[in-house]
């Protein structure tokens, strides 16, 4: 069983509090030993906080492994998140530039567009997944060949798309938000050189 907790704080030197907690667990359903077993599974909590509480997200969510042997020197690790998001803003704490004048600054105390049956609070079901594969070339020949390993991964985020937006309503097409996917892949080969 893993155990993982971090605490983040940005911008210390502007107004306001923009922090993230996370809590996360993992345990490990696969046998080093036996080269056996069906990957992991896993469960995280993130809190991020911008602005003194004017923009929250919090986050609960799971993850599951698969390991896939293909063969003596070589895997496959497949792996899926599932999450919910938990998007909150407090209105009154925003100042929107339908709020503002040219010359008497702030002169509304909350902006119409946000007084509007704008809601407060937005959930969000998330997924993501990946795969990872590795292989040793501990058949060849050559001593730095033979300690060779390759790895290649894809993972995607965000697959859903939900809009994100707070401004739902008459013009909701105009303000749709989608949260935007996320691809990131990767290659990585390593030889020892010594």
């Amino acid at each position: 069983v893993s155990f993982n907790m971090g605490y983040q704080r940005e911008f210390v030197k502007l107004p306001g509090k923009f922090e993230s907690q996370i809590f996360s667990v993992d345990y490990s359903l696969y046998n080093e030993r036996k080269n056996n077993g069906i990957g992991g599974i896993g469960l995280f909590v993130t809190n991020n906080l911008q602005g003194d509480g004017r923009y929250r997200v919090n986050t609960i969510g799971t993850s599951f492994s698969v390991r896939v042997p293909m063969g003596r020197s070589s895997y496959v690790q497949f792996g899926m998140r599932p999450s919910f998001y938990f998007v909150s803003v407090n209105p009154d704490r925003f100042i929107l530039g339908d709020q503002l004048d040219p010359f008497g600054g702030v002169v509304l105390p909350r902006s119409p567009l946000m007084s509007s049956g704008m809601p407060d609070r937005i959930n969000l079901f998330d997924l993501s997944w990946g795969f990872y594969w590795r292989t040793y070339f501990d058949n060849a020949r050559s001593y730095f060949m033979r300690n060779a390993v390759l790895d290649i991964g894809l993972a995607v985020d965000h697959l859903p798309q939900h809009d994100q937006s707070f401004l739902k309503g008459s013009n909701a097409a105009d303000r749709s938000v989608p949260l935007p996917a996320k691809y990131v892949g990767m290659v990585d080969f390593g030889m020892p050189v010594w």
